[in-house]
């Protein structure tokens, strides 16, 4: 079992984050090589962080490559997305499952959930941290915190609204 942790985040709050995930030295990647790797995450939700770059890693899949944590050092990066009049959480996801890759990325994985314990609280009573700006949003602005946003692209399939 890996360990996680879940946010809000508004899109200054995103850019923020991943300008400190760059600042470690480490590049985001897209889920796949066939996919192009995008910094809006309206576009792109999930990535990868990982220590080497895409063309160092491997992929497993028949119709499509996929990168995938047994093969390689990478976390899971589910981006916030925030599309009016809703915002989806986040979260980063560190496997352990096989262990020479796990001791690769847990230094960045600490240090990346430290930086968001550090500058995105918890509400009282609630799991998931918000960034300042997802914070504002939700709590001031009435934005609605929901698991899926319509019209949004997620991993290459797009949520279309009732």
């Amino acid at each position: 079992m890996g360990s996680r942790i879940l946010f809000y985040a508004g899109p200054q709050d995103m850019k923020e984050l991943n300008a400190f995930v760059r600042s470690l030295g480490v590049y985001l990647v897209p889920p796949s090589p066939e996919i192009e790797y995008s910094d809006d995450e309206t576009m792109l939700g999930r990535c990868y962080i990982s220590p080497v770059p895409k063309e160092e890693l491997r992929t497993w899949g028949h119709k499509t490559a996929w990168y995938q944590d047994a093969l390689d050092p990478i976390i899971s990066f589910e981006r916030s997305v925030y599309q009016p009049p809703y915002i989806r959480p986040g979260d980063i996801y560190w496997n352990n499952d096989v262990r020479a890759l796990a001791a690769q990325t847990k230094p960045t994985f600490q240090k990346i959930a430290r930086w968001i314990r550090k500058n995105w609280p918890k509400p009282d009573g609630n799991d998931w941290h918000y960034g300042p700006e997802a914070s504002h949003l939700v709590f001031n602005k009435g934005v609605k915190a929901t698991s899926m946003v319509p019209g949004v692209t997620f991993n290459g399939v797009s949520v279309v609204p009732d």
